[in-house]
């Protein structure tokens, strides 16, 4: 971040909404990390008759949380890109294209009303969604994957990189922030030492 934006006024707003989004994205992965344990631990509890009084609509219920978690990861990581390109352009720099694989994965979500759906995924359907069609092999998982070392958002996206994205946004932001502060605060330090 070393351009001095043309438009301080735009830049500022940009960049206040890009650190909550990122903040925000932050969040909602750890909601995302909370439910899929509860899900995954739940559903071993089943496996292993640990737990009378667990029923499979109860596991079935944890699941859809975690898919619900997801879904609204992928709205916040959008809003998190979206606030990012903008404050970029404030700044009159471009930002990285964003993963095509998370841009599909979003966007197929956003139109999965569209979809033909069956028990196990989300298929193109007559109006042929094109960010669907173009995912691997052309389906969106519906299930979700319990007990993984790799969190994945709907079996597509890796979760620590939308969550290493976010927090090197928000530590990017956070420098840009605080940096002038620390600086100026060292400058009274040594000012003040010196008797001045």
């Amino acid at each position: 971040m070393n351009s001095e934006p043309a438009d301080r006024s735009d830049y500022l707003m940009a960049r206040m909404f890009a650190q909550r989004w990122a903040d925000g994205t932050l969040r909602q992965a750890r909601r995302l990390r909370h439910a899929l344990k509860a899900a995954s631990d739940m559903d071993r509890a089943y496996e292993r008759m640990d737990a009378p009084g667990i029923t499979e609509l109860d596991i079935a219920a944890k699941i859809d949380e975690v898919w619900t978690e997801q879904h609204l990861l992928m709205v916040s990581a959008q809003q998190c890109e979206k606030w990012a390109t903008k404050m970029a352009a404030a700044r009159g720099e471009t930002r990285p294209e964003e993963a095509r694989l998370m841009r599909l994965l979003r966007n197929s979500l956003e139109h999965l009303d569209e979809a033909k759906l069956n028990d196990f995924e989300a298929l193109p359907g007559p109006s042929g969604n094109r960010s669907l069609r173009d995912l691997p092999n052309s389906r969106l998982p519906l299930g979700v994957t319990l007990g993984a070392d790799n969190v994945m958002v709907c079996d597509l996206v890796e979760l620590d990189e939308i969550e290493r994205n976010c927090r090197q946004l928000a530590d990017e932001i956070g420098d840009e922030i605080e940096g002038p502060a620390i600086d100026a605060y060292i400058d009274w330090m040594i000012d003040d030492a010196r008797g001045r």
